[in-house]
């Protein structure tokens, strides 16, 4: 397919780009299905709108932070101050770290339960997760490997491309676009997670199934990146999505331990 370019549209003494026009709706959309998805389990809808504003905040922190110190740390020695420009560098899953400590500490300090709530911000997350993913697809800021392959995205610009205006290019390289892969592979798992919205074999049924489907194919897709920074031959998101994927094996083991552990069977 043929490389879109969306170039940034001129405000004042700001452009507006297009990633950041679909980071703002996966945060609404994000927020709006998180809601629906609480009352529709019959949670108390106020407490998720006073986490919002918070969990925002730390997803975008986290998604940052880890994105500098774990993708390009010597930066921070040359540009102190890249540690507070938020949108310059995020990482997915420092994103979910970020969200997670807040989610953590917000309910220790209600005094909730917040595992009542998990369901609900899983469910917000995942289309948060999906719309993110389009503006990467359109923005096209996580390039791959250079391929012959034709299912790919080809006229990517190079150093010597001519200044573009809005429209679909054909002349330059052939690339995998991970963002639009990710993006394709979020549909049918955002459709599929809804569509058992209402099944619950055991206890994180639905964390489960995010985990122990995305994590292995984002560690595959990882293999396709350039110039990305490797620990241990890996980058820092393969290592997050072996680390998640690991707690999904966990939340499996545990539910049939103490399922082989439970209390005997009261006889008839």
């Amino acid at each position: 397919m043929p490389y879109l370019h969306v170039p940034p549209i001129p405000f004042g003494p700001f452009n507006i780009h297009a990633f950041g026009v679909m980071a703002a709706l996966a945060v609404l959309l994000g927020a709006r299905a998180t809601r629906l998805r609480a009352a529709a389990l019959g949670l108390d809808v106020h407490v998720v709108d006073r986490l919002m504003p918070w969990l925002v905040v730390a997803v975008f922190a986290g998604a940052h932070l880890v994105s500098v110190f774990a993708y390009f740390p010597s930066r921070v020695f040359d540009e102190p101050l890249l540690l507070l420009r938020f949108w310059d560098g995020l990482s997915s899953f420092g994103g979910i770290l970020g969200g997670l400590i807040a989610v953590w500490l917000f309910f220790r300090r209600l005094g909730i339960r917040r595992k009542h709530y998990m369901q609900a911000l899983l469910f917000g997350a995942v289309v948060s997760m999906l719309v993110g993913r389009l503006g990467c697809a359109v923005a096209h800021d996580h390039p791959g490997k250079v391929t012959t392959s034709p299912l790919v995205v080809q006229g990517w610009p190079t150093p010597n491309s001519p200044e573009r205006t809005l429209g679909f290019y054909a002349d330059g390289p052939r690339r995998h676009d991970l963002g639009l892969y990710e993006f394709l592979f979020l549909i049918p798992l955002t459709v599929a997670l809804y569509a058992l919205r209402n099944v619950q074999p055991f206890e994180h049924f639905h964390v489960v199934l995010v985990l122990l489907t995305y994590t292995p194919v984002r560690f595959c897709l990882d293999f396709l990146r350039v110039s990305e920074r490797h620990y241990f031959g890996l980058t820092p998101g393969q290592h997050f999505a072996a680390a998640f994927f690991l707690v999904g094996i966990f939340l499996v083991v545990r539910r049939h331990t103490e399922s082989d552990t439970g209390p005997p069977p009261v006889p008839a």
